[in-house]
């Protein structure tokens, strides 16, 4: 259903640092908070594809987008439409698309009587729809921090705080992790069992993680297989593009060791500007997390980082978060997010089996269909 050229939807974006775009059908486009402690911003797109485009073009960094296209979802009834985005939106969201790929072939392998297959393709359905609404969850953390400081009117650039609002960016971020991690594991096994079982005959064993992957398969399918090859380097802290085994690093530190708020330092969350490159300042929340999560979980290992209260402490007071280099942790989520689905859709397009779409004949209509009004 269109209005004109507009689809008759209510999209939400998602920005960098807690940031919303409003755009209901028609061309206004309204961004909360406003720039410079001014009333929302409001520009014009001519087109229902420029949402993206536009956001872009004014520095700011799309996270993804909810879309409310019934009165169910307008009302609170029904959760949005929710896509995170990463990449080129010509080309679709690549978590959308990996929950549907990953949907037809559990659907395939059932077809096929196949319940082994069946079965690993519902469990990386699951996660990826899982990992993908966590991030959402994340951004509202974001969100709740960033619109509670701007409303009351205590938004100053540079302050370093904690708010009773902090504790839920900090638990979204180690769910995604958690999350995401299951999903790498499931896709490890897939890959184990389907993709490189040459590699690995016995099939006494079965290989349930990334790291089992790593350790049995990895070393020798390497040789001659460019795939492995490009999980042995991602899964490689010595490689120049580590991100698989860092992104294990994070999620080893909040199971095992430490909350990420607490890796380094004592924690606490920053109100930033963020600039863009139409010269107009947002305000943003930046929850820092340390770069170097392969170094720290291997200090950890060995004890506490800190011997004294006293360091741990200084520690504290001196931590700066850009002379440190620190990763906002809502940034490093979605990035890693966008490259786990990547990986994702790619092992899907290598299966040995082809998705299968459900396809429902009359005989599968046990009773009347009906329609219910929206």
């Amino acid at each position: 259903m269109t209005t004109n050229k507009w689809h008759n939807v209510c999209r939400v974006a998602h920005l960098q640092g807690g940031i919303r775009a409003i755009s209901n059908p028609g061309n206004e486009v309204v961004i909360i908070p406003g720039p410079d402690n001014k009333p929302n911003k409001k520009f014009n797109i001519s087109r229902y594809p420029e949402l993206i485009r536009n956001l872009e073009k004014q520095g700011l960094k799309v996270v993804g987008i909810d879309f409310y296209e019934t009165e169910k979802q307008l009302k609170g009834h029904s959760p949005p439409n929710w896509r995170s985005f990463y990449g080129n939106p010509s080309k679709n969201y690549p978590a959308w698309e990996a929950e549907d790929i990953w949907s037809c072939l559990a659907n395939a392998g059932f077809e096929k009587g196949n319940i082994e297959f069946a079965d690993i393709g519902r469990r990386i359905t699951f996660e990826i729809r899982a990992t993908n609404w966590r991030l959402r969850e994340l951004s509202e953390a974001y969100n709740t921090e960033l619109t509670a400081l701007c409303e009351m009117k205590k938004f100053n650039e540079g302050t370093k705080f904690e708010s009773r609002n902090s504790f839920f960016i900090s638990l979204s971020t180690h769910a995604l992790l958690v999350e995401i991690c299951t999903l790498r594991d499931y896709i490890a096994e897939f890959i184990a069992s389907y993709i490189l079982h040459k590699y690995f005959p016995n099939s006494n064993i079965k290989i349930k993680t990334m790291s089992g992957l790593r350790k049995k398969i990895l070393p020798i399918a390497s040789k001659d297989n460019v795939f492995a090859k490009e999980l042995y380097d991602i899964t490689d802290e010595n490689s120049n593009d580590p991100w698989l085994i860092r992104l294990g690093a994070y999620r080893n530190l909040v199971v095992h060791f430490v909350p990420l708020i607490d890796a380094t330092h004592r924690g606490f969350l920053v109100q930033k500007i963020l600039r863009s490159k139409i010269a107009e300042n947002y305000p943003s929340i930046f929850f820092p997390i340390p770069p170097n999560p392969i170094k720290i979980e291997n200090l950890r290992t060995k004890g506490l980082a800190f011997s004294t209260v006293d360091e741990w402490l200084k520690a504290s007071t001196n931590y700066d978060c850009d002379k440190d280099a620190a990763l906002d942790a809502l940034d490093y989520c979605l990035e890693v997010v966008g490259r786990m689905m990547i990986l994702a859709n790619h092992v899907a397009e290598i299966s040995p089996t082809s998705p299968k779409r459900p396809e429902l004949t009359q005989k599968d209509i046990i009773e009347p269909i009906s329609f219910e009004s929206t």
